[in-house]
């Protein structure tokens, strides 16, 4: 299972890896993560990244008229490591009345065309289309008020 991304385009998730979504919330004053619901995978399935999509998470093809997903976070060393069972989640801050980014944990391989970046078992993935690491979120989401439900 691994996550592609492809050049100014989509996040491709090759591999039914889980896909829900989840919302972080405020109880008695501590923070929790509360699911929401489970989105459709397929062997194949392309989730935005440029943060317009009109179908999130999934891509619909806005990207093609402006979206600049040019690489700008350090590559390392691939290594072949088994951790727990691999999942993506859509993640929405309740708290900060935003959208957040994908959060991918487990291990799953994650590259572009130029090669592979560090493997870790949490990431976060920009979903805004606006993170000055892209692939990865900076936070930026929080900055620009990101909403994916248009």
């Amino acid at each position: 299972m691994k996550i592609e991304i492809t050049k100014n385009g989509p996040y491709k998730v090759i591999g039914r890896i889980p896909l829900s979504e989840k919302k972080l919330v405020s109880v008695d004053g501590k923070t929790e993560v509360k699911h929401i619901k489970d989105y459709e995978t397929k062997d194949t399935t392309y989730l935005c990244r440029c943060g317009k999509s009109k179908n999130a998470p999934y891509c619909d093809g806005t990207h093609k008229s402006f979206f600049d997903g040019t690489i700008t976070a350090p590559r390392g060393n691939d290594i072949d490591t088994k951790t727990s069972d691999p999942e993506i989640a859509v993640m929405q801050n309740h708290i900060k009345g935003v959208s957040g980014p994908l959060s991918v944990s487990g291990y799953v391989r994650i590259s572009d065309e130029a090669g592979l970046f560090e493997p870790k078992t949490k990431v976060s993935l920009c979903r805004c289309g606006a993170s000055k690491n892209k692939p990865f979120c900076d936070g930026t989401h929080q900055t620009i008020n990101y909403q994916d439900k248009h």
